[in-house]
């Protein structure tokens, strides 16, 4: 929710989105066609694609947008076990790692304006490298606590205040979420599901951590494959919903 409601939102507001939805992405023909099309032997092909787009469109001066729109709904299959989760985090991983490396020479890059100052910039310092910082961050700060480094006072608010932000983030989409789909039945449901929003910074974001570790790590040693997706035919989750 937060990922789709805010970040590609406004990414899109400014035309610096480097990712569309790839289950629902729409794309002028011609304009593909003229970038190149698909590129083959990439695991990421969908966000490599709209990243070639943009660099395309602004070496060619072109007065183009890359949108990502709200309204169009798309009901699509998620993992439904850890192994399924692991693979396509990182499967996902592993691809972004390959469109920043695929399109180097755009990251910071004033000659592709936002779309190279910030959102690439963004995508390799904050989305590729971040999960390394975070590892780091689980070893260094028990260290501290261990040999008494630690400012306690000063991590307990950093503490506080992370949560705080992070909630007002998971309340904030699971609310307009709620507000345009209606999909919950009921106020519990909702309550439910923002108790669990935020107990992800303790066990959820860890495991993601490990996931893209794997990714990175795949795209560094040149291994690794798509990973499978475990998918049920519509008439037995149709099934598993009434019954």
């Amino acid at each position: 929710f937060r990922a789709f409601l805010f970040g590609r939102l406004g990414l899109s507001r400014f035309n610096i989105l480097l990712i569309v939805s790839g289950a629902f992405g729409l794309f002028q023909k011609n304009i593909v066609v003229q970038a190149g099309g698909y590129k083959e032997g990439l695991v990421g092909e969908d966000m490599e694609l709209v990243v070639r787009l943009h660099r395309y469109m602004k070496e060619n001066k072109l007065d183009k947008r890359i949108e990502y729109v709200p309204a169009p709904v798309c009901w699509t299959q998620a993992p439904e076990s850890m192994e399924v989760l692991r693979s396509q985090r990182t499967r996902w991983h592993r691809g972004l790692a390959e469109t920043l490396w695929t399109h180097k020479r755009m990251i910071g890059n004033p000659k592709y304006g936002s779309v190279g100052g910030v959102s690439m910039l963004y995508f390799f310092l904050i989305e590729l490298l971040g999960p390394i910082v975070e590892l780091i961050g689980y070893f260094i700060i028990p260290l501290n606590l261990l040999v008494g480094t630690l400012n306690f006072e000063f991590g307990i608010v950093l503490l506080v205040v992370a949560l705080l932000y992070g909630s007002l983030l998971s309340a904030g989409a699971v609310l307009l979420e709620e507000w345009t789909m209606h999909r919950f039945k009921n106020v519990k449901e909702l309550i439910r599901l923002y108790l669990w929003s935020l107990t992800e910074s303790f066990w959820y974001r860890p495991i993601l951590v490990f996931f893209k570790l794997g990714g990175l790590i795949q795209f560094l040693t040149g291994r690794g494959n798509w990973g499978q997706m475990e998918r049920q035919r519509l008439e037995d989750v149709t099934e598993e919903k009434v019954g």
